[in-house]
């Protein structure tokens, strides 16, 4: 027998007879995912790493905004195996806006982890797919079909959307119709790109816990905790500063820190759209054309002013199109009510 035909029979036992050893070792890292990441597949997190793993084990749904280089698709691959294999029988499935991004980065990253494991993974691993037996595998799919999504369902399951904030909304809606079982999952992760989208809705609405992983906290640009190789630096963080940011005077004794402002190495600074997007891992802001900016809105919707005084009311007509009209009633410095019309009847 050759050594490819070799190869190709100790796979199938290893598919065939792979479950039950699967099940019975790695049992005892359902509730330990950083253990089975270190112990098994040989990776090391950070705090917010951790976080968010904490938030996937326990809620199901988790939708993360985070800056680059933090390590979102490092985490994504290893939460992947870790359900895939300490969840049996189990289905994960990976999305992301484009097929090459679902094979160059978080498979490849998947990938890696197999190559470099303590333990021996049984199952046959493809290109973006990894099967260890009927009804037991992770895929990878690109979100080019929702009609790809669709039929999937067993009651273990993980859905992973890295680089979410640019997966189209009708595969938001595929995967909610997918994630019905009693151990369905979804974590949606990446740069947040723009204030629209089902990615923004995410974080505005109660179904989602939600994290925001910023670049200025990982250990290799606060100097704290062991360096991570490979992950974002210091070095490039005071070059994106220096590019992205605008130096402001520092704010006078007594006076409170504007939001969207920063100190860095004993200076004041305005970030810019590219900021708060790549490295603060914030939504950026509005159109440059909008009158008012979505920042100032959610400033003033957090605000919790008591509606006292005088009422007054004001209204925005509309005039072609799809535009609504809108009539607002303000008491004192609160708006109490909001109501818009398609057209006047």
């Amino acid at each position: 027998m050759g050594n490819q035909h070799l190869e190709d029979f100790c796979r199938r036992l290893r598919l065939v007879f792979g479950g039950d050893v699967v099940d019975s070792r790695f049992r005892r890292y359902r509730r330990s995912p950083e253990r089975f990441a270190g112990e098994i597949l040989n990776s090391r997190w950070w705090p917010r790493q951790r976080d968010i793993a904490r938030c996937v084990m326990q809620s199901r749904r988790t939708v993360v905004k985070s800056a680059n280089g933090v390590g979102k698709t490092y985490l994504a691959a290893d939460l992947s195996l870790w359900f895939l294999y300490c969840h049996a029988p189990s289905i994960v499935l990976t999305t992301a806006p484009t097929r090459r991004q679902v094979e160059s980065l978080l498979w490849e990253e998947i990938r890696r982890r197999i190559r470099r494991s303590n333990a021996e993974l049984p199952g046959v691993l493809l290109k973006t797919k990894l099967q260890i037996r009927e009804g037991w595998f992770a895929l990878g799919l690109a979100t080019d079909e929702d009609v790809r999504f669709q039929g999937f369902h067993a009651e273990n399951m993980l859905i992973v959307m890295d680089e979410a904030s640019g997966v189209p909304d009708e595969i938001w809606n595929a995967i909610e119709g997918v994630a019905v079982g009693r151990n369905n999952r979804v974590l949606a992760i990446g740069n947040p790109l723009a204030p629209a989208g089902q990615f923004y809705r995410a974080f505005r609405s109660s179904r989602w816990r939600t994290l925001t992983v910023s670049a200025m906290e990982h250990p290799n640009v606060t100097g704290r905790g062991e360096a991570i190789e490979g992950a974002v630096t210091r070095e490039t963080v005071a070059d994106r500063v220096a590019e992205w940011c605008e130096e402001i005077s520092p704010p006078t004794a007594g006076a409170r820190q504007a939001a969207d402002c920063f100190e860095w190495d004993g200076r004041w600074y305005r970030p810019n759209d590219l900021f708060l997007t790549r490295v603060l891992g914030e939504f950026p802001e509005d159109a440059e054309n909008r009158l008012i900016l979505l920042r100032w809105i959610e400033r003033a919707m957090a605000s919790g002013l008591e509606p006292a005084g005088p009422v007054f009311m004001a209204v925005d007509v509309a005039r072609f199109g799809q535009d609504c009209s809108v009539i607002a009633v303000r008491r004192g410095e609160s708006v109490v009510r909001l109501e818009n019309f398609a057209a006047w009847t």
